[in-house]
Parts: structure tokens; C-alpha cells; sequence
């Protein structure tokens, strides 16, 4: 199936991230060409949009889940007391969706520039290229140009490549053995279009920094792996000559070499010439157990970044027999209560299950919004402020009783036992069993005794935060209650902060 784009997004990241860590992880321990094959996994991962449903996709992750909530647009913010509706259909919030058609003209905008940019360097490059070149009779596969002023010996061309090098190399028999294989190197392992791959990968992901960071050190990687090999086809002897050439190379640098070119230079930093020179004098040896790792890791990336989230998951026979319910997905929400010109608002983030809605009632007032399933009220929410006990210390797992005071102890509705769920630095959310009067019978017999009121049971879901004295209180209908799993979620989501936070 076809992966979302923010399923490609989350995906290629946490596999240029493990792939940066398993780098670092067996650096000196396997060959540099293993090492910078590697990077060809991301290239597929972030050219072909294609995933299977596994279980073990990194999308089933909170973090990952979260993360495409907030890629997709599965976020809308309500204002209370601001009269209409506000719903997510499972793929884009109604306020998201007018977003999409400007950040996709931006996304546009910037892979065109992009492209742009790197069509004009490389054609500005071959032209120059083409304008100086001199022939040279070499017993090199490819045709050999020496071109005065070129910054550093280089591969380019994808139909035609040739080998290019700059006048002060060419007096030395050695010097020029050693570039020359070095470039035939690059030629052999076909850099030149991965070069291209590279440079297509960051058209289009132009605004994602971790795909510049995979072509930056993938390109080192591949100058590490074309060291290699030279020095395996020269000769382990030759190490030590091919390193002084290298810094020979180096050293009579002059000019820049174009940035974002196609073509595979020579050209290294300090820091990056000493690493490389360290690599050719230490050789290189593929560990037994360092392969291993490397193949169970691959595999297991492969496993968990090729894939994406299960659409449904599967259901058991027990399941399917006890009428369990695949768990819903749930979308988020911001809720601002109060007055920011008062400075008196907060922000409630929480989880919906699709197909939930949140209405605000036409009035002035913004101290409650009604949730609603299809034409269905599912519940309603509301917030009040209190002022935290500081009398004496209270255990972590009784200050609830302190917050929700008037809850436990009203006539009218009554919320306990309460259970709490998730702690976060300024507050707790949790879920209480709900007992209140029925207010329909209440309206219709507006003289009947309090103790003849039939009483209706449901749960409610609630969340404090200390810091701003305030929390919040969800009571659902009794007919809308989600399951036990998604109602344990929702009730996690909850997280009181102030306007902008969170």
C-alpha cells in the first residue's frame, strides 16, 4: 500500500537516526563499503512510498502515532465560548484542511527552487568543465580531461563520466595512479548516480534537516569506501604513498568546489582528512560478530521502518466472540477556556475518538463545551478553578481529594471512587465513576423529593494541573462510553497548560 506522507517522514527519520547510531556504534569495525551501502536503504525508503501493515512498524509506536496526528493535521483548537463546531474526520481538522492547499504550494515552491538550484550548479559546472578541458592519453577505462583552475580531482557525467583533474596533479606519475584510481573507484561503485539519488532525495525533502544530514555524511561515507578500495586495488604498501597523496591533494586546493554538484571530489576538511587518513593507515576488517550485528540491525530496520501502522488490527476468535471492538483512533484536540484579554486562559489538550465532535454553546460564556457523537451528545466538559491546599504536606495519591472537592461532596452528582492514570509535572488525570440525578426527571417534576430522583450512572474523566489552580471535569453520556482501552487513553491525553504551551 501507498504510505502517507507523514508516515514517510516518520519513518525515514527514526531510519536515518538508527542508522547514524549503528554507524557510530561498529565505526572501525566493519568495512567502509558495507558501511556506506547503508545509506541505499534510506534512498528506497525515501523515494519509494510503498509499506506493508506490520506490527512491528516504529508507526505503532505513541511517539510515532502522535507524531503523524500532528503531520496530518489531526489537531483542531477550540476556542470556548466561540459558537460552532469543531470535528476531525480522520485525516485533516476542518481548520487544517483550508492549511493544506498553501503548505502544499510551499512544499512545491521549495522542491522546484531546489531543483532549480541544483540543475543550474551542475550545468553550470559541466559547462566550465567543457570550455578548458584538455584530453589526456591515460590507461584509465574512461576518458581522462586535465582542466586548469578545477578546485580538486573529480567524477562527473552520468551518460558520458570522465575523469577530471586539475593541472598541479598531472606532473606526478604516482600522485596521478593514485587519483586516477581512486576515481575509477567512484565510477565502479556508480557514485555518480547516487550523486543524482542524492541530490532528487533533497529536492524533495528540502525542508527536512536529517535528510541533509544523511547526504552529508553519506557522501563522507562514500569517500571512506572509495579509500578502500584504491588501496585494495594498489596494494596494502601503497597505503601509506596514497595517504600523502591525499593530503597532497588536499593541500593545493584552491577555489571552491560547488556545492551541491553531482561530481565526486577529492576535496575533505581537516578534521574529515584526518579521519580518513586514520581509516587507511588502520586498514579495514569486517568483524564476524560486528556482521552479524550489522545483518540482525538491517533486518530489523528494514522490519520496522519499511512498514507502516496496522489499519485495523486483526481480531482473535476470543475477540471476535466477546465482541471486543478494534481500538479507535483517536485524534487531538486544544480546548482554550477562559480569558486571554484577562489573562486568565489555559489550553486542555485531549484525544477524540473519530467522529466526535466539539460544539460550543452560542453564548458568552466559556466555561463548558459539549462533546458529540454524530447528532449524539457524548458528553459534556467543563472546567473550574480552586486553590491548592498547602497546609500541610498531602501523599501524591491523595490530592485529588483535595482538588476535586466539590465534586466528591456535592448532592447533585457525585464523582468517586476516582482513579488516577497518568501524573505529568503539574498535575494528574484519571477517570471517576459519576452517580447524578436525572435532570429530565428534575425539569418535568420540579416539586419531587431529592431522595425520589432516579440517580444515573456513567464515568467522567478528570485532570488538574496545581501550577494554575485550575481543572477540568468530562462526563459522558452513559451511552457514549468508549471502551475500557481507549477510555484509559483518552483519559491519559488530558494535560492542563498555559495558552500556547503545549
Amino acid at each position: 500500500m501507498i504510505a502517507s506522507v507523514p508516515e514517510l517522514l516518520v519513518t525515514s527519520s527514526a531510519l536515518i537516526l538508527a542508522l547514524l547510531v549503528l554507524r557510530w556504534l561498529l565505526r572501525g569495525r566493519i568495512s567502509r563499503r558495507v558501511q556506506y551501502s547503508l545509506w541505499g536503504l534510506v534512498a528506497v525508503r525515501l523515494l519509494l512510498p510503498f509499506s506493508l501493515p506490520a506490527e512491528s512498524s516504529v508507526m505503532n509506536l505513541p511517539a510515532a502515532r502522535q507524531a503523524e496526528t500532528v503531520l496530518t493535521g489531526q489537531v483542531a483548537r477550540v476556542q470556548a465560548g466561540a459558537a460552532g463546531a469543531w470535528t476531525i474526520d480522520g485525516k485533516t481538522s476542518v481548520a487544517a484542511a483550508a492549511h493544506l492547499p498553501i503548505l502544499l504550494t510551499i512544499w512545491l515552491v521549495g522542491a522546484a527552487i531546489a531543483a532549480i538550484w541544483f540543475a543550474l550548479v551542475n550545468l553550470r559546472f559541466a559547462h566550465t568543465l567543457r570550455a578548458s578541458r584538455k584530453p589526456m592519453a591515460t590507461l584509465a577505462p574512461l576518458p581522462v580531461y586535465r582542466v586548469p583552475g578545477l578546485a580538486s580531482p573529480c567524477l562527473f557525467g552520468l551518460v558520458r563520466p570522465a575523469i577530471y583533474l586539475p593541472d598541479q596533479v598531472t606532473g606526478d606519475p604516482d600522485m596521478l595512479r593514485h587519483i586516477l584510481v581512486h576515481e575509477e573507484c567512484h565510477w565502479r561503485q556508480k557514485d555518480h548516480w547516487w550523486a543524482l539519488v542524492r541530490t532528487v532525495c533533497l529536492s524533495v525533502y528540502w525542508f527536512d534537516p536529517l535528510v541533509w544530514i544523511a547526504a552529508s555524511v553519506s557522501r563522507r561515507d562514500c569517500e571512506c569506501a572509495c579509500d578502500e578500495r584504491a588501496v585494495q586495488i594498489l596494494g596494502q604498501p601503497q597505503r601509506i604513498a596514497y595517504g600523502h597523496t591525499l593530503v597532497a591533494v588536499v593541500r593545493r586546493m584552491h577555489g571552491s568546489v560547488y556545492p551541491g554538484c553531482t561530481a565526486t571530489t577529492m576535496s575533505a576538511g581537516r578534521r574529515e582528512l584526518q579521519r580518513r587518513l586514520a581509516l587507511i593507515v588502520s586498514g579495514s576488517r569486517t568483524r564476524a560478530w560486528a556482521a552479524a550485528l550489522l545483518a540482525i540491525s538491517a533486518a530489523l530496520l528494514i522490519g520496522c521502518t519499511f512498514t507502516g501502522k496496522n489499519a485495523a488490527p486483526q481480531q482473535t476468535l476470543t475477540e471476535s466472540e466477546s465482541g471486543t471492538e478494534p481500538a479507535a483512533t483517536l485524534s487531538t484536540y486544544y480546548v482554550t477556556f477562559g480569558s486571554e484579554a484577562e489573562d486568565s486562559a489555559f489550553d486542555l489538550r485531549l484525544l477524540l475518538p473519530d467522529g466526535w465532535e466539539i460544539r460550543t454553546p452560542d453564548s458568552s460564556l466559556n466555561t463548558s463545551v459539549e462533546l458529540y457523537h454524530g447528532e449524539a451528545l457524548a458528553g459534556t466538559l467543563q472546567y473550574s478553578r480552586y486553590t491548592p491546599y498547602t497546609e500541610e504536606p498531602v501523599p501524591p495519591d491523595e490530592e485529588y481529594k483535595t482538588v476535586y472537592t466539590d465534586l466528591r461532596l456535592s448532592r447533585v452528582e457525585i464523582w468517586d471512587p476516582y482513579t488516577a492514570v497518568k501524573q505529568y509535572e503539574q498535575g494528574e488525570s484519571g477517570i471517576a465513576d459519576v452517580v447524578y440525578m436525572d435532570p429530565d426527571y428534575m425539569q418535568e417534576h420540579p416539586d419531587a423529593n431529592w431522595a425520589s430522583v432516579p440517580e444515573i450512572a456513567t464515568k467522567g474523566l478528570l485532570c488538574f494541573n496545581r501550577e494554575l489552580g485550575v481543572y477540568i471535569a468530562l462526563r459522558l453520556d452513559p451511552d457514549q462510553i468508549p471502551e475500557q482501552n481507549v477510555l484509559e487513553e483518552i483519559a491519559a491525553s488530558l494535560q492542563i497548560g498555559e495558552v500556547g504551551t503545549m
